[in-house]
């Protein structure tokens, strides 16, 4: 079962590369090929298959949580970095700030 299991990715690993549909893996995901330089244009469905390529439900709330998450993290982090090395009470004002 476990053999499978990995022949499967590895049969799915060269259309992953060359952005092959993800269905049926015949039909081409960019325009012009994922590696061009004049710019990737995304087609509105697959060729072979018929598969529209949209976003997925919920892609945007996703990445701004996400992105939320880390610049909470970074701003806490260089507010402990500032008071650990100048002995000032910045996290302070940060609470006050972030409140």
């Amino acid at each position: 079962m476990q053999n499978d299991h990995n022949k499967n990715y590895l049969n799915l690993m060269p259309s992953l590369i060359a952005c092959k549909c993800p269905r049926c893996r015949v039909g081409m995901v960019y325009k012009h090929g994922p590696y061009s330089l004049t710019g990737r244009t995304m087609l509105p469905g697959c060729s072979h298959c018929g598969l529209v390529y949209e976003k997925e439900p919920g892609y945007f709330y996703a990445a701004m949580y996400v992105g939320y998450a880390f610049i909470v993290a970074e701003l806490v982090s260089m507010a402990v970095a500032i008071s650990v090395f100048t002995g000032s009470h910045v996290i302070i004002h940060f609470c006050d700030i972030a409140i």
